[in-house]
């Protein structure tokens, strides 16, 4: 059931008056909303309605990881953004720190708030595809340069809560062939001090590759092995999980064609060496029947359990730039069981999940009352239009199982899977697409606190997305905290919106009405280049009337079920497009 947030607040005055206890029952349904901050504002780079190369969709490609540090829990959020200085054109890659509070929540770092990461590099790459993982004490981001002018080649370094990076400390270049461009990066957290990082590499024998790191004693990341895995791979952008303290998931497009003509590989790997002790297609192509499986994502469940999302496609836009003719797209997710003995062993497969099937992504979470892991699969609208959506699915010996009203989380008021990177990327109107990534079991530090931040909420799925605010000419970057491991049932309703700036006294999460919070937004002035300025940044007092999204604001009695339903047909319409990859 969707409440409005009237009727919350009211529900609020009452738990607060002490009467919350004979209404709120544990095993009741309760809705909460979704918190949203915005970490930087849509602006950044040349403004054209046709379009213009290299022109930044203002901020893309955010992706976060979590830590606890001196008591305090930090979500930290890298992403490419083209507010940058003319001297840093096109773009650069910044940071932003989100602390989430025991009694307030989720709130920018003032003075961690658009750190710029990188600077200069006149190539037309400055700063690509940036991650960030963490193993709970260290943090290492990662990232592809053409600097110089050079090919694209992909570097790590470590970071902390902060966005700092080691004083006096290079980045580490990991790739190795400068004829080449490697880039498109991932890595994730196998162990403390451990991690596995990937790349592709195109140009002269494509492959997707892996890479062993560890942490020195000084806290820097250093370079143990490499492994070519996935080969060929025109198109491989890796994804990689970890699978236990000593071993990783590894999966990417496998092909030599874009669209990959061979489909899906996943290999499991030693993470201490490199050694690969099973390797398996996953998912096939088929050329012939114009059948491409692409576009891997990983999500670790329980008891040796991965999701594996997969995007297919008829290759209708293959080889069809100049006329803009685009593919259709399916998402599917399987469910396989990944072991050192055993390897790879099928257990069922989902087909059509997902809001919009293009440029759908996936992460795994513990869910519900009973915290066990369930699949989030992550999706916004490669139109910009409409809203984004976080499908929750579960899985046992029956299959795959998914509930679109009760377990389908709006988590923002505006999201973008590829629209302006498309207008305003290499091949304008041509190629384009932003990467979505989520993270979850951050840690509550409210949780079970009188007077907490959702103090029924154990662990959040963190969201970053970006998404085009009314009035800004470019999308603004946010990050989103759905409830993940709860107490209580909860029913998803729309995300709150910061026109109340007001957190309830009710010491249950179903009456949390929580604000959210903004960036600063500009932090440089207009460029020469025709860059204009953005509106305010922040989100509209009523994003109902002024955006057309299914949100339900302070005030609103009217039922939330026909925005969504708008919003379900709007993802069932976008789903049939899709775009090539960049």
């Amino acid at each position: 059931m969707i409440r409005t947030h009237r009727r919350i607040n009211l529900l609020a005055v009452i738990a607060a008056a002490g009467m919350g206890a004979t209404l709120l029952h544990p095993n009741v349904a309760q809705a909460t909303p979704p918190v949203v901050v915005q970490l930087a504002k849509g602006i950044g780079g040349p403004v054209d309605p046709n379009g213009l190369k290299n022109a930044s969709p203002g901020n893309e490609q955010g992706h976060s990881a979590w830590i606890t540090k001196n008591g305090h829990t930090y979500v930290v959020t890298v992403y490419m953004s083209g507010n940058v200085s003319d001297d840093d054109r096109p773009w650069q890659c910044k940071c932003s720190s989100v602390e989430i509070d025991p009694m307030t929540g989720p709130r920018v770092l003032a003075n961690v708030d658009q750190i710029q990461l990188t600077h200069g590099a006149p190539g037309d790459r400055p700063c690509n595809h940036p991650r960030i993982a963490s193993d709970g004490t260290n943090m290492v981001w990662i990232w592809g340069t053409d600097d110089n002018n050079n090919n694209v080649q992909t570097y790590v370094s470590a970071i902390d809560e902060q966005c700092a990076m080691p004083m006096g400390s290079k980045p580490l270049k990991i790739s190795e062939n400068d004829n080449n461009n490697e880039g498109a990066p991932d890595i994730s957290a196998v162990d403390k001090g451990l991690f596995t990082a990937g790349y592709l590499s195109t140009g002269n024998n494509d492959r997707s590759i892996a890479v062993g790191l560890s942490i020195d004693t000084n806290g820097l990341p250093v370079k143990n092995w490499k492994m070519d895995v996935v080969t060929p791979s025109n198109i491989g952008r890796p994804t990689i999980d970890m699978v236990d303290a000593t071993h990783s998931l590894f999966c990417a497009a496998k092909g030599n064609e874009r669209p990959p003509e061979d489909g899906v590989e996943c290999a499991l790997l030693n993470a201490m060496t490199g050694e690969i002790l099973f390797k398996k297609l996953i998912a096939a192509s088929d050329k012939a029947n114009h059948y491409y499986a692409n576009q891997p994502q990983v999500g670790r469940l329980d008891n040796g359990k991965f999701g594996i999302l997969y995007v297919s496609s008829n290759g209708a836009g293959q080889n069809n730039n100049d006329n803009h003719q685009k593919g259709t797209s399916v998402a599917h997710l399987q469910v396989w069981n990944v072991d050192t003995l055993n390897g790879f062993t099928m257990q069922s497969e989902q087909d059509n999940v997902g809001s919009y099937a293009t440029h759908a992504s996936l992460c795994a979470a513990a869910y519900g009352v009973d915290g066990v892991r369930h699949m989030g699969i992550m999706t916004a609208s490669p139109t910009g239009a409409g809203v984004p959506f976080l499908q929750m699915a579960s899985w046992d010996a029956g299959g795959v199982h998914m509930d679109k009203q009760k377990d389908n989380w709006q988590f923002g008021f505006y999201g973008d899977s590829g629209y302006l990177a498309n207008i305003y990327g290499q091949n304008p109107h041509q190629q384009g697409r932003d990467f979505l990534r989520c993270l979850g079991d951050i840690a509550n530090p409210g949780y079970g606190k009188a007077n907490g931040f959702m103090p029924d909420v154990k662990t959040f799925i963190a969201l970053p997305h970006s998404g085009r605010i009314p009035g800004d000419p470019k999308n603004a970057m946010f990050v989103s905290f759905v409830p993940g491991h709860t107490d209580k049932i909860l029913t998803p309703e729309p995300p709150s919106d910061n026109s109340t700036q007001t957190t309830s006294a009710s010491p249950s999460a179903a009456t949390s009405t929580v604000a959210a919070t903004t960036g600063s937004g500009d932090t440089t002035s207009p460029g020469s280049n025709g860059e204009m300025p953005g509106a305010s940044g922040d989100f509209p007092s009523n994003p109902q009337s002024t955006s057309g999204c299914a949100c339900t604001t302070a005030g609103d009695t009217s039922s939330n079920g026909l925005g969504i339903a708008v919003g379900l047909g709007l993802a069932a319409l976008f789903a049939s497009r899709r775009r090539k990859e960049s």
